[in-house]
């Protein structure tokens, strides 16, 4: 019991700091997703935790711009280090087919807000990526299941399979071509 208590006090602490920290604490699990986001996070990059804690990874705020700018530094110009822009390529690929699935069955089962909450994360990956052909589709696919239009939206799947097909090839190319 006094084990419970002290265990009880622990984590309270802990979540108080968290809570209160004037900067953003992110953590993520071995496999990248998201296990601790504080309300300084959601502040500073206008997510909100329960959407975050584990079901995403961080791809969902990288700006572009500075991932393609840190993956064309010289490896030596960055000791103990790995390849960042192959980091987060590989989690796309690792997690990102599961999105599709669950967007393909939200489809089937007529899921209003299975296919809005999945479209939205694969929007938001694909497009922090420079995939603008498939966040463009995934955004359709968000709105429909937002305003629960689902009619019609077999003939959209096809196109989506593709895009996401050739985005995945893409990445795995980078991958294979970093990885020489």
């Amino acid at each position: 019991m006094l084990a419970q208590r002290q265990l009880e006090s622990s984590a309270a602490f802990q979540k108080a700091i968290l809570d209160y920290a004037g900067h953003a604490v992110i953590s993520t699990d071995p496999d990248g997703i998201i296990q601790v986001f504080n309300p300084a996070a959601e502040a500073l990059l206008g997510y909100r935790a329960e959407e975050m804690i584990g079901t995403q990874t961080p791809l969902v705020f990288y700006d572009p711009e500075e991932v393609r700018s840190r993956a064309e530094w010289p490896t030596s110009s960055r000791p103990n280090r790995s390849d960042v822009l192959a980091k987060i390529l590989a989690l796309y690929l690792k997690y990102s087919a599961q999105l599709a699935d669950t967007i393909t069955r939200a489809i089937a089962e007529k899921n209003a807000a299975a296919l809005k909450d999945a479209a939205h994360s694969l929007k938001s990956r694909s497009a922090t990526l420079g995939a603008r052909r498939l966040a463009g589709l995934c955004q359709q696919l968000e709105q429909a299941g937002r305003t629960a239009s689902l009619d019609g939206l077999d003939q959209i799947l096809p196109l989506l399979t593709a895009a996401f097909a050739d985005t995945c090839s893409a990445f795995q190319a980078e991958l294979t071509k970093r990885a020489a």
